[in-house]
This record gives structure tokens, sequence and C-alpha cells, in this order.
């Protein structure tokens, strides 16, 4: 098998960013996920109910540092790095701290905001039309399996990095909003859920958390064991 797509998401539910290599850190890829939007009283902002994040690009600048881009909006620099404040921050049902950016970049990013497996993809003849796995928002994409074939995964090697199989991917409603149009709608979610579908929740993909750090490529070899 073999990654054909090697993906990172800066700030969490923005578009994703393709990279040809990433640094595999023992927390996930470097840069991905690293910051959040969050609401007045710390709570998470996603995708799910402000569709626009998905229109917004962050591109890494260096530790601590980003650069957000929108199609009705100027680019906005965050640094992370100018500020100490820790906040306590709710994602779904989790508690955190988190650090504040400075209030500039904050203030910038709420005008930004007004305007407001690819084997198994293949099993997409279900579907009414085809869909690409940016729906899925993978960081990484391997061809050369068998469909779901994940979903019998223990441990993965990439490269020379391995990472073991947490466990596997429940989608949301995130997945039927198209993120280039933004239009949301029920596929793929209504599709899979006829034969994905189990415990109250429809499956694809599967979480990895990294044993080891290294890099890992675009073409790179990915092994997997039962």
């Amino acid at each position: 098998m073999r990654v054909v797509e090697v993906n990172i998401h800066p700030v969490k539910s923005t578009s994703a960013l393709s990279v040809g290599h990433a640094a595999v850190e023992p927390w996930g890829l470097a840069h991905d996920r690293r910051f959040m939007v969050v609401d007045s009283d710390g709570v998470v902002v996603t995708a799910r109910e402000h569709h626009d994040l998905l229109g917004v690009t962050a591109m890494p600048l260096g530790l601590g540092r980003i650069r957000l881009d929108g199609r009705h909006a100027g680019p906005i620099d965050v640094d992370a790095t100018a500020s100490d404040e820790q906040v306590l921050v709710r994602v779904h049902k989790s508690e955190l701290q988190a650090r504040r950016v400075d209030a500039a970049a904050a203030a910038s990013l709420r005008q930004l905001n007004d305007w407001i497996a690819e084997a198994a993809v293949e099993r997409g003849e279900q579907l009414p039309k085809p869909l690409t796995m940016r729906r899925f928002r993978p960081n990484v994409v391997v061809d050369g399996s068998a469909p779901f074939a994940e979903d019998h995964w223990r441990r993965v090697t990439i490269d020379d990095v391995e990472f073991r199989v947490a466990k596997p991917c429940d989608r949301c409603v995130m997945t039927t909003v198209d993120p280039v149009t933004l239009a949301s709608g029920k596929e793929p979610l209504r599709t899979l859920a006829r034969y994905r579908r189990w415990d109250g929740k429809t499956w694809f993909g599967a979480y990895l958390i990294p044993d080891g750090s290294g890099h890992i490529s675009v073409g790179g070899a990915l092994t997997a064991t039962g």
C-alpha cells in the first residue's frame, strides 16, 4: 500500500492543507489542529454549525504562528507566542487548557468569520455522485488496500514511523458539507449508513496514534498488521 495524500488542518474545522510530507510528533502530525476557534464561553466553534470555517485556509508560518485567509477577507497573522494567558476551553465533552492568542488577531478573526482510506471511497458506486476524500478530512489517504481493510488493522507503519490503531472513526454531519461550495446535503452519511452503521453511529476510516516520531510522505509505503 502507498500513501497518496498527506493533509494537515492547522486550525480545527478550517480547510485542509495538502502537503507532500509531514513530521510526526508524539501527539500527531506537526501543525495539525494546533489552533481552534472558541466562542465567548470558551466552547469550540466548528464547521458543523458554521460551514464558512471550511472556506478559511490556515498556513503555518513557524512555531506558534499561522496566517489565515478567507474568500472575502484579507490575510490575518496569528501569533500564539505573543500571549501567555491560559484559558479553559471545552471541546465537545472534554475540558482543557489552551493559550489565548492576542486580542488584535482574535478581533480580526471575528471580522473574517462575519462573512458567514481511498479504496473505501471507490465503494462510492452506491453514492449518487462522486465525492472527494476531503469530505472526510483525513490526515493520511492510502491506496492499494481492500475496501474498509482498516477495520481489521491493529498496527500500521508508514515510512519509518509506527502507529497503533486506536479505534474506528465515527463520521459526523461535517461530511455532508461540500468543502468547495459549502452547500450541505445528505450524502455521504445517508448511503454509508446503509452498510456502515452500528452502535448508533456511521463509521469510516480509523484513528492512529504515533508510537514514535519521524516523517511520512506522499508515495511512502504503508504496512498494516491485524
